[in-house]
C-alpha cells in the first residue's frame, strides 16, 4: 500500500491515505503499450527511479484520439478490464478467513463513498458541461472544404504556416491526407477510418489502398497513411500511393510520437520517407465505447453512425483544414443526395472494433496466488497489448 501511494500520489499523501482503507480494489487492464508514458514527478509522484514502473495515459491522448462523454469526462475502454480483485491493503492477500466478514463493513463504506461521489458529481456536472461546450466545442468547429485548385506553392506554405501557428502545439505536427471529395465530406462528418489493406500494384500502376489514405502492412496490423508533404510538394511515389485520382487534401494535427515511419511498399521494397502511419491499435485503445447509458460520447459528431457501427476512426476534431484540389468537381452536386454521394471509399476495408465479454469482480481474499495469475489469460489480450494494474477504492 505504501508503494502504491508513493508512486501514484506522492510521498506527501502517505499520511492522508495510508491505513485508511482508501485502496481496496485492484483492476487489471490490458493496454496498448504505445499510449502509456512514464509517470513523472510533475504528475505528483516521486523521483524517476521510484516511478520507473508506474505509467500514465496522458490527457492529451484522450483529447487527440477519444471523444468526451456528455459530462465532459474521458474514459478508457471498460472492455479492456481483464480482472477486478477486492483487496485489503492492511493485510497481505493470503486468503484470510475473516475477510468475508470485513467485506460487509467495507460494503457499507463503499455505499457511503459512492453517495459522496454522486453528490460531488452532480455539483460538477454543470461546470463540466460548460467546459465541454467551450473547449471541445471549439475543437469541433465546422471545417468546410475550401477551394485551393489555383493555390501557388507560396500560398500553400503561408496558409499552412498560419494554421500551424494557431492550432498546433509543439508536441504535434501537421500531416496531410489525400483522397476523393466524396470521402472527404464523410471524413469531416465522422473522422478518418483505419484500414486493413496491403499496398500492391494494380493494373493502372497505382497502389491499391482503398481509395486514398488506406492501411499498410505494419507488423501484421493496419492504420492510416499520412504524408508530411503539402499538395505542392507531393512526389510521384506519394501520388501513386494515395491514388492518381485524388481530389482533395485534409490537414490534421497529430502528436509526433504516434506517427511511425511508413514501411517499404510491398513487392519492390521501395521506401517513401515522407509517409507516416498512425497504427490502428492506438486508435482502438482510445476509442470510446458505444453510447452506454446515454453518456453521449458520440453526440457532438455530425454523423456518429460509423462509430456506432464499430469502425475505428481518428476523431474529426483533429482535422484543421480541408481543400479541394480538382477544379472539375462541383461541391453542389453532393448536396442533392448526401446518402449516395457522401461516403467512405472501400468500406469493407475499414477495420471494425471487437469488444470483449464483461467480467465480474473476484474476491481477492478467497483466491490463492497461483489461481489468481492463471485467471488472467493471455488469450484475453492482443499480441500488441500489455497488462497494467490499477488500484482504487
Amino acid at each position: 500500500e505504501e508503494n502504491i501511494i508513493k508512486d501514484c500520489f506522492g510521498k506527501e499523501k502517505l499520511s492522508k491515505y495510508f491505513g485508511k482503507q482508501k485502496l481496496n480494489v485492484c483492476l487489471v487492464y490490458g493496454i496498448e503499450p504505445h499510449i502509456i508514458q512514464k509517470y513523472s514527478q510533475n504528475h505528483g509522484g516521486g523521483n524517476d527511479e521510484e516511478n520507473d514502473h508506474t505509467k500514465v495515459v496522458s490527457k492529451m491522448n484522450f483529447e487527440d484520439f477519444s471523444l468526451p462523454h456528455a459530462d465532459g469526462n474521458y474514459f478508457l475502454r471498460p472492455d479492456r478490464i481483464l480482472g477486478s480483485f477486492l483487496i485489503n491493503p492492511l493485510n497481505p492477500p493470503c486468503g484470510h478467513q475473516e475477510a468475508s466478514e470485513s467485506l460487509e463493513d467495507e460494503k457499507l463504506k463503499d455505499i457511503k463513498n459512492v453517495n459522496e461521489i454522486i453528490n460531488q458529481s452532480n455539483k460538477d456536472k454543470y461546470s463540466n458541461q460548460m467546459i465541454i461546450k467551450s473547449v471541445y466545442g471549439h475543437q469541433l468547429r465546422k471545417v468546410k472544404i475550401e477551394w485551393a485548385c489555383t493555390f501557388t506553392a507560396n500560398k500553400f506554405a503561408t496558409t499552412f504556416q498560419a494554421v500551424e501557428d494557431r492550432y498546433v502545439p509543439s508536441t504535434h505536427c501537421l500531416v496531410y491526407y489525400y483522397g476523393l471529395i466524396s470521402e472527404t465530406l464523410q471524413l469531416l462528418r465522422s473522422g478518418i477510418p483505419a484500414r486493413q489493406l496491403d499496398l500492391h500494384n494494380n493494373d493502372n500502376g497505382d497502389y491499391d489502398n482503398g481509395g486514398g489514405g488506406g492501411g499498410s502492412d505494419y507488423g501484421g496490423s493496419q492504420g492510416i497513411i499520412f504524408s508530411l508533404h503539402q499538395p505542392h510538394e507531393l512526389t510521384l511515389d506519394e501520388k501513386i500511393v494515395f491514388g492518381s485520382n485524388y481530389q482533395s487534401c485534409v490537414v490534421c494535427s497529430i502528436a509526433r510520437r504516434y506517427l511511425s515511419p511508413f514501411p517499404p511498399i510491398n513487392n519492390n521494397g521501395k521506401e517513401i520517407p515522407s509517409l507516416r502511419l498512425i497504427h490502428y491499435s492506438i486508435l482502438q485503445a482510445m476509442r470510446p465505447m458505444s453510447n452506454h447509458h446515454g453518456n453521449g460520447a458520440f453526440d457532438e459528431l455530425t454523423d456518429p453512425k460509423p462509430w456506432l457501427d464499430g469502425m475505428i476512426l481518428l476523431p474529426p476534431h483533429v482535422i484543421k483544414r480541408a481543400y479541394q484540389l480538382d477544379p472539375s468537381i462541383n461541391l453542389n452536386d453532393f448536396k442533392t443526395n448526401k446518402q449516395q454521394n457522401i461516403k467512405f471509399q472501400s468500406p469493407l476495408d475499414i477495420i471494425l472494433d471487437s469488444s470483449s465479454a464483461s467480467i465480474t469482480t473476484t474476491d481477492y481474499h478467497k483466491t490463492d496466488v497461483v489461481d489468481r495469475n492463471s485467471r488472467i489469460s493471455s488469450s484475453s489480450l492482443t499480441s500488441s497489448s500489455t497488462t497494467a494494474a490499477a488500484t482504487t477504492s
